[in-house]
């Protein structure tokens, strides 16, 4: 798909190829038969330890998980080195995850809306396949969205909380919005 962009003017030729580019070096990582995800930590004594005690109600305790509790007194550059190492086989994932994401999530044109009385509802074109929405709001706002949506159209209600122990309501507010739906 991305390389049918390559005659595009439109189109940075070059993080074009720097994405080709890391695409393909992830695709050998990720389909090389000796790669492994997770192997790290199924192989680390002090993570099988604690899969072994976690579902017990007060397995983690002191008593029950020394060793756990002398790793969570380690100075914090030690524990970080440790999380680094039983996160480092899970890199591509993490890397192919991001590129893809980042594709879809910049494949959009925002456009500005309003939710009347914090109400929203978008049919979505069957000639278009809509892969993500998002919406984005001032950081002082007040409301928050519930989005649900199917095959022919999506709803946004805006919501917003008095107090946590309320349950949330529909505002009955207009609110203006930044729409992206991602189509890449």
């Amino acid at each position: 798909m991305l390389t049918s962009l390559k005659d595009n003017p439109a189109v940075d030729g070059d993080r074009l190829n720097a994405i080709n580019s890391d695409i393909c070096d992830l695709l050998v990582k990720l389909r090389d038969n000796a790669y492994q995800p997770g192997n790290i930590l199924r192989n680390d004594e002090l993570v099988t330890s604690i899969k072994q005690r976690i579902s017990i109600p007060g397995g983690t305790c002191s008593f029950d998980l020394p060793r756990f509790h002398y790793w969570l007194n380690q100075p914090e550059i030690s524990r970080k080195q440790d999380l680094i190492k039983w996160a480092s086989d899970l890199e591509p994932i993490k890397k192919s995850t991001y590129i893809a994401l980042d594709m879809v999530r910049n494949s959009t044109h925002p456009i500005r809306e309003k939710a009347e009385t914090g109400f929203y509802q978008k049919p979505i074109e069957s000639t278009l396949s809509c892969q993500l929405i998002r919406v984005f709001l001032p950081p002082a706002s007040r409301y928050y969205p519930e989005i649900s949506g199917g095959k022919h159209r999506f709803t946004i209600r805006f919501m917003e909380e008095s107090t946590t122990d309320a349950r949330p309501l529909q505002t009955k507010n207009d609110v203006d919005f930044e729409l992206h739906c991602c189509i890449l």
